[in-house]
C-alpha cells in the first residue's frame, strides 16, 4: 500500500465531525490531519496542513462549502485536495456547481461511513475490488 491518505474533515455538526474523525482515525490507510467546523477556519488549516483529501459539508455558518471550493480554485492555493462534498441539500444545481468547482464526489446526508471510506480510497486508487 502507498502512503497514508492525509484527510481533513470540515463539518459544522460537531457530533458528526467527531464521529468521522474517530472512524477515519481507525483506518490503517488514512491519517486524519485536522478537522474544523467552519469554512473560514478551514482555508487556513488546508494551507498549513496540506491534506491530500477533504470531506466538506456544504451548509455551514459564515461561509458555505461552495465558497470554500471557489477559494481553493484561486492562485492562493497551489493544488486543490481531492474533495468529497457531503450535504443535506441534493438539488441538481448545487451538485453541478460543486463538481464544476472540483469536488470528486457529492454525497447526500445521512452518509454511510463505509461508502464514504470507499470513495476516499477510490480517489487514490487504494481500494482493491475483487471478484467473488
Amino acid at each position: 500500500m502507498d502512503k497514508k491518505i492525509r484527510l481533513m474533515i470540515i463539518e459544522d455538526n460537531v457530533q458528526l465531525n467527531e464521529m468521522l474523525t474517530k472512524y477515519f482515525g481507525m483506518k490503517s490507510d488514512v491519517e486524519v490531519v485536522g478537522s474544523c467546523t467552519n469554512a473560514v477556519e478551514a482555508a487556513g488549516m488546508v494551507k498549513e496542513l496540506q491534506p491530500d483529501a477533504l470531506i466538506i459539508d456544504m451548509i455551514m455558518p459564515e461561509a458555505d462549502g461552495l465558497s470554500l471550493l471557489e477559494r481553493f480554485n484561486t492562485s492562493e492555493f497551489e493544488t486543490m485536495p481531492a474533495t468529497i462534498v457531503v450535504s443535506a441539500v441534493g438539488n441538481e444545481k448545487m451538485v453541478k456547481m460543486a463538481c464544476d468547482l472540483g469536488a470528486k464526489y457529492y454525497m447526500i446526508k445521512p452518509v454511510n461511513k463505509d461508502i464514504l471510506y470507499r470513495r476516499i480510497q477510490d480517489m487514490f486508487g487504494h481500494r482493491v475490488i475483487t471478484a467473488k
